[in-house]
């Protein structure tokens, strides 16, 4: 039976600059005054995803609101992104990557079963870690025996990497 090829793995989501934070805020300045209320805000937090956006723009109107008037105005602004703004990714490298797999190698023969990958993903934090050791398996064993070894971990590294996850050293 032929190996079937894949998609190629997704690239992790594009991070937001300060400048992407500003623009997306200040679209919901309903009135053009150049500063956002705290009902803007709660909009604003609410068509970013925030689950709780009433939360998010009181406790952002609290951090970034230095002259107490109800409002963040434009030189408060770099507050506001501060507090909104997802903390920067930490890009593991392939070794870290590498070793964070192979430490759930089990039963030591240098090479990954479904189940270890599934523990791996698990412990990467993976919501759905079934899903992700099975795509992880397709994307990377190249010779279809279910395990990848030596010559097929950077694929699965190149996998692992894609999904953005952050590694502990």
């Amino acid at each position: 039976m032929p190996h079937m090829v894949g998609k190629k793995a997704p690239s992790p989501p594009k991070r937001p600059t300060e400048e992407d934070i500003k623009a997306a805020l200040m679209k919901f300045d309903s009135n053009g005054d150049h500063r956002l209320s705290k009902e803007e805000l709660k909009k604003a937090f609410s068509n970013l995803g925030a689950l709780v956006p009433g939360f998010r723009s009181w406790r952002g109107m609290k951090l970034a609101d230095d002259d107490g008037d109800g409002f963040v105005d434009e030189n408060e602004l770099p507050k506001l992104i501060k507090y909104g703004a997802p903390a920067p990714l930490k890009c593991p490298t392939e070794e870290n990557i590498k070793a964070a797999l192979m430490k759930f190698d089990s039963n030591g023969d240098q090479r990954l079963s479904t189940e270890e990958l599934k523990i791996a993903f698990l412990n990467l934090g993976a919501l759905v870690p079934g899903f992700r050791a099975w795509r992880g398996m397709k994307f990377a064993d190249g010779d279809g025996d279910g395990f990848v070894d030596e010559n097929e971990l950077p694929k699965l590294i190149k996998y692992v990497s894609s999904l953005g996850y952050t590694i502990k050293a």
